[in-house]
C-alpha cells in the first residue's frame, strides 16, 4: 500500500476515493462476477423463496464464517507459501482441496442440523 501511495501521491484517506482508478480491468471483471453472482443468489434463494420470514437469525449470523475460515487460512498459508516464492505450487495444492471441501462438505447442511437440534433442545 506505501509503495503505491508513493507512486500516486495519495494518502490514507484519499486512497478510497481513488482506488477505482488503482485497480485494472480484469479486477473490475471479478468484482462484477461476484457482485451478480451474490445477488442473483440473495435474490434467487431466500427473497423470491421467502425464506427471510422463516429462517432463524442464528443460521443467517453463522453462514458466513466457513467463507472467512477459509479466506483466513488462504491468505495466512498464501502468504507464507509466496514468501518462499511457491505461488504455482499453492495454487496447484489449494485449489482441488477447496473445490474437494465444496463438492464433498455440506456446510449448509451442517448448519441446518445444528439450528433444528437447536430447536429441539429448547422445545421450540
Amino acid at each position: 500500500m506505501a509503495l503505491i501511495g508513493d507512486q500516486y501521491n495519495i494518502g490514507f484517506f484519499s486512497f478510497f476515493l481513488k482506488w477505482p482508478q488503482l485497480i485494472g480491468e480484469n479486477a473490475w471483471i471479478m468484482i462484477a462476477a461476484f457482485v451478480i453472482s451474490y445477488g442473483y443468489k440473495t435474490i434467487s434463494q431466500f427473497l423470491m423463496t421467502e425464506q427471510y420470514k422463516v429462517v432463524p437469525l442464528s443460521l443467517l449470523m453463522f453462514q458466513p464464517y466457513a467463507r472467512i475460515f477459509v479466506q483466513q487460512v488462504t491468505v495466512i498459508l498464501g502468504s507464507m507459501v509466496l514468501a518462499f516464492g511457491a505461488g504455482k505450487i499453492f495454487i496447484l495444492v489449494f485449489a482441488p482441496v477447496k473445490i474437494s471441501f465444496e463438492v464433498y462438505v455440506n456446510y449448509e447442511a451442517m448448519l441446518n442440523k445444528a439450528v433444528a437440534d437447536l430447536k429441539q433442545k429448547s422445545g421450540k
